[in-house]
């Protein structure tokens, strides 16, 4: 913080069956004014600290597909694209 919120990253543990429990980036916001400035580097190498202690081999970020800046920032972290996300809108139940 910075008199008002600068940053904002939540992070979880996805355990799986089929390999070592990952952490993963659930939400990752810095404030335009703010960004380039090494917030968001910040944010996520705490939280892999974090995950790392926890016993998480691995850490992983989900990003819409048209917010390009995003897709760059992980790259610039050594992020890799690994799988490809599959989503369907569920009808709502009466």
């Amino acid at each position: 913080e910075q008199g008002d919120v600068i940053g904002c990253l939540a992070w979880t543990q996805a355990p799986a069956l089929h390999r070592p429990p990952s952490g993963r980036i659930a939400t990752l916001f810095v404030a335009e004014r703010q960004r380039r400035s090494g917030v968001g580097r910040a944010l996520v190498e705490e939280a892999a600290r974090i995950l790392a202690q926890a016993g998480c081999e691995s850490i992983e970020a989900m990003s819409d597909i048209d917010i390009r800046g995003a897709h760059g920032f992980f790259r610039r972290l050594d992020f890799a694209e690994t799988s490809y996300r599959f989503a369907k809108t569920l009808a709502k139940s009466q």
